[in-house]
């Protein structure tokens, strides 16, 4: 698990510990639940698989358990549109319940509640930043339809401003608040600028 393209994950028991199973260092990326069944057989993740001949729910131990948490979330937030792999990464280790050594828990304890949350405000976020660049892009295009000369220079400018520099400063500086910010202040601003 400690290919570049893979996630590494540790095992956690059902305190929050790390489970006496599992395996860490400086690969780990991410922690998520694996159940440890030293003291009770109840405190294992419950999984449906067939032993032998019979299929059924049976608590088992083990990294194998956690890692299909992990690859649970991701695949929730594919589902919410999510889909380079850097991304997820990212969304993954920022959701974490911050936990202590990185080295046993990486960035943390997994939380899907929390990735779900991100995913769905990145979404809606995009929304907000595309509908406002059409607005402004619309709102060039009509004063140039009524003012030529230094208003072509002024459309195009909103069109460039209003589509690539909030996205591209959200990416750089990995905050979508930025992007905001920049797509409703900004090029506003610079279309007022202009105005005067």
């Amino acid at each position: 698990a400690a290919y570049p393209e893979c996630i590494a994950v540790s095992a956690t028991a059902p305190d929050g510990n790390l489970a006496p199973y599992s395996s860490f260092g400086k690969q780990i990326f991410i922690s998520a639940p694996g159940g440890d069944v030293s003291h009770s057989v109840a405190d294992g993740i419950l999984q449906n698989t067939i032993i032998r001949t019979t299929e059924d729910y049976y608590y088992f131990q083990g990294t194998s358990m956690a890692t299909p948490h992990v690859a649970g979330v991701a695949a929730l937030l594919v589902a919410q549109g999510i889909k380079s792999e850097s991304s997820i990464k990212q969304m993954l280790a920022k959701s974490a319940n911050k936990r202590g050594d990185p080295l046993r828990f990486g960035a943390g304890g997994l939380s899907a509640a929390e990735a779900t949350r991100m995913a769905s405000r990145t979404k809606v976020t995009s929304i907000a930043l595309l509908c406002l660049s059409a607005c402004l892009v619309g709102f060039g295009l009509l004063r140039l339809r009524s003012r030529h000369g230094v208003w072509m220079l002024q459309a195009i400018a909103a069109i460039v401003l209003g589509l690539f520099l909030p996205a591209g400063a959200a990416a750089v500086f990995h905050s979508e608040l930025l992007g905001l910010v920049l797509s409703s202040a900004v090029v506003p601003l610079f279309l007022l600028a202009f105005e005067a």
